[in-house]
């Protein structure tokens, strides 16, 4: 599923919002700003065990990017949201996948 998703969908953000490149890029700027506080949050949620800032986080960041079209992250997203906390093996290889895609997107998206 994730090898036929975008990393950036352009297209059908413009699409959808009518947005020009000016918006675009504010848009990108403002979601790369809130990512890493948002990252941080996650980690700190698991590390404490705290189900619900997990989930509630996770939740957010996941429709952020789906919002601006960020396919293959939102997907990431999904697939870390469905993950138990007590699954610590699996939430390492999605964070590191998500931090892989966050640095491939804040160098290709903008």
């Amino acid at each position: 599923m994730l090898n036929q998703r975008k990393h950036f969908n352009k297209e059908a953000l413009i699409e959808n919002i009518g947005a020009d490149d000016c918006f675009i890029k504010t848009l990108l700027e403002t979601y790369f700003k809130s990512f890493e506080a948002y990252m941080d949050t996650v980690k700190n949620a698991i590390y404490n065990n705290d189900r619900e800032l997990f989930r509630k986080t996770v939740h957010n960041i996941k429709g952020s990017s789906s919002t601006i079209y960020f396919e293959i992250m939102t997907d990431l997203f999904e697939q870390l949201e469905r993950t138990e906390l007590s699954e610590q093996e699996k939430f390492l290889g999605l964070i590191t996948e998500i931090e892989k895609e966050y640095s491939f997107l804040k160098i290709d998206a903008i």
